[in-house]
């Protein structure tokens, strides 16, 4: 996930199994509102890249890099 969500600025990263890590990142957004809503806020802008119009469009682009001229239109019959 840290690829796609920034700790303390979109998210708070804790390790898998680390059931205190969780509990003290759920108590500090528990505790201070205003931080909850600025990382629920800049996660929510961060993650309109993975909308599927917007991965879609990169997924086209990609595939017409990489396969040769015309193959991705050519159908079997």
């Amino acid at each position: 996930m840290p690829f796609i969500v920034r700790d303390g600025v979109s998210a708070l990263l804790v390790d898998a199994g680390d059931a205190e890590a969780m509990a003290a990142a759920v108590l500090r957004l528990l505790r201070d509102a205003e931080f909850a809503e600025r990382l629920a806020a800049v996660g929510f802008v961060d993650v309109q890249q993975y909308t599927w119009a917007r991965v879609r469009v990169r997924l086209g682009e990609l595939y017409e890099r990489v396969l040769p001229a015309g193959a991705a239109r050519m159908t079997t019959a």
